[in-house]
C-alpha cells in the first residue's frame, strides 16, 4: 500500500527502479552538480518560509556546520545542495528549491518545483 505516510515517496522510488532497469528516457534522474558557495550567500537564504499549500506548512531552513538544512514538519531534517547562488536541490526528495531576491536584495520568497509544478512560500524570518 502506497497511501500511507511516506508511501509516495516509495512508489516513487519502486518506478524510479523500474524505469533505471527498462531504460525509460522519460523517468530517468536528472544528473546534478553540486557547486560550493560562500557562508555569507548560504546564510541569506536561510529563515522561516510559509508555503502557500492546502494545507499550509512552515519550512524552517537553517544554516548549520556549512551546509543549509531543511527542517520540515513531515520529515527527518534533510540537506540542500546548491547549483547556482539561488537555485538548490535535495538528494532525498525530487523538489528543486529556489530562493527568490526582492529590489533590495533580501531573499524574501522561496519556489518549490516538484512534478512539473511550482509552489512560493514566504519569508517570515
Amino acid at each position: 500500500m502506497t497511501n500511507a505516510q511516506g508511501g509516495s515517496e516509495l512508489a516513487g522510488a519502486l518506478i524510479g527502479s523500474i524505469a533505471k532497469v527498462y531504460d525509460w528516457p522519460d523517468l530517468q534522474p536528472i544528473a546534478r552538480t553540486a557547486i560550493k558557495l560562500d557562508p555569507s550567500i548560504l546564510a541569506a537564504c536561510a529563515g522561516v518560509y510559509e508555503i502557500d499549500s492546502d494545507p499550509k506548512f512552515s519550512l524552517d531552513i537553517r544554516l548549520e556546520n556549512g551546509q543549509l538544512v531543511v527542517h520540515s514538519p513531515s520529515r527527518p531534517k534533510y540537506q540542500l545542495f546548491a547549483e547556482s547562488q539561488n537555485e538548490f536541490f535535495a538528494k532525498v526528495i525530487s523538489t528543486e528549491f529556489e530562493f527568490l531576491r526582492d529590489d533590495s536584495g533580501r531573499v524574501a520568497h522561496l519556489v518549490l518545483h516538484h512534478g512539473g509544478e511550482e509552489t512560493r512560500g514566504e519569508r517570515k524570518q
